[in-house]
């Protein structure tokens, strides 16, 4: 009898188009000027050894993002805000079976905060488990 499920974020609970490609189509800035970012400091921030916020503003300037960290963090999270509803509304009846239902997710802890609050991971859910909260 199965007891317990887990369950991964990107790529199963939220789909859709990723937040780089959307950067690109929509303020220009590419992969190739971002990607020594997310393949470089960014690592840190998924096991919890660095802020996102703060290793990520010296390289606004260079991408040619105008705006505040804040709100290119906003637009990130709300530009991957692509829940699977379907499966989200299946978990709900595996839990009322008695299925303990977990997120096993590699995150960093502004968007793993983004998850349980606005995509109601918190509530969907019976525990969520972030690489940046387990500093693995």
């Amino acid at each position: 009898m199965i007891k317990v499920i887990l369950f991964d974020a990107d790529g199963v609970l939220i789909n859709g188009e990723l937040f780089s490609e959307q950067l690109q189509r929509e303020y220009n800035i590419s992969t190739k000027k971002t990607i020594s970012f997310f393949e470089g400091p960014f690592q840190a921030c998924l096991t919890g050894n660095a802020d996102l916020k703060e290793i990520l503003a010296p390289y606004l300037k260079e991408w040619g993002w105008k705006k505040s960290v804040d709100d290119l963090l906003t637009y990130w999270f709300e530009a991957e805000h692509t829940i699977d509803e379907a499966l989200v509304s299946y978990i709900q009846q595996l839990r009322l079976k008695g299925i303990k239902c977990y997120v096993a997710t590699n995150q960093e802890k502004y968007r793993v905060a983004y998850m349980l609050k606005n995509m109601g991971f918190n509530d969907s859910f019976d525990k969520v488990y972030a690489s940046a909260h387990l500093g693995y």
